[in-house]
């Protein structure tokens, strides 16, 4: 298990004059690197009580929870980098005990999701992911509102520009994302 990043006070982003790489943004990138290198999220098959499914789309695995009220209006919920769906969980039961469907998926490379193909963990793929998964399970005749979390935040809005079944976005604490 990754170790957790620890930030030292008065310290900043870029670490100290004479090491500028020991930061903890450098530590902290240095932790996700870790953690997308795990066993567990380079496997396909998880031999753990898993809770949600696993979706095959394309060359890419795909782990999601889809719960609530099936005749209810459709919220899709996008984690951030560094997490996986379980950040949703206290979300996720608001929102089904409102009378909604909520679809909650990691990431790829988070979580239980399978890696991105030749690893490359940008927009244009992560956005396929979630428009493979949408069309997958059949959810693309109907409206749907996202809330997004950071990274998370930034898909939606790339994703609801070219879907425009895509309706209402919230956005937490978005960040930008690059398309390199």
């Amino acid at each position: 298990m990754s170790q957790p990043v620890v930030v030292r006070s008065n310290e900043d982003a870029g670490g100290t004059p004479n090491d500028p790489k020991d930061g903890w943004a450098s530590r902290a990138g240095k932790s996700i690197k870790r953690m997308m290198s795990r066993k567990h999220v380079r496997q396909h098959h998880v031999s753990w009580d898993m809770p949600g499914a696993l979706v095959k789309l394309g060359s890419m695995s795909t782990h999601y929870q889809l719960s609530g009220n099936k005749a209810g209006r459709l919220v899709v919920l996008v984690h951030g980098m560094g997490t996986y769906n379980v950040v949703w969980d206290s979300l996720t039961l608001a929102l089904e005990n409102a009378g909604f469907l909520v679809l909650r998926y990691d990431l790829l490379g988070m979580g239980f999701s399978g890696i991105a193909p030749i690893r490359q963990y940008n927009a244009k793929n992560l956005t396929l992911q979630l428009e493979y998964l949408l069309k997958d399970l059949g959810l693309t005749s109907k409206p749907y509102d996202m809330i997004g979390h950071s990274v998370g935040g930034a898909l939606c809005v790339k994703f609801a520009y070219g879907h425009p079944k895509a309706q209402q976005l919230v956005l937490l604490a978005p960040t930008g994302m690059c398309d390199g």
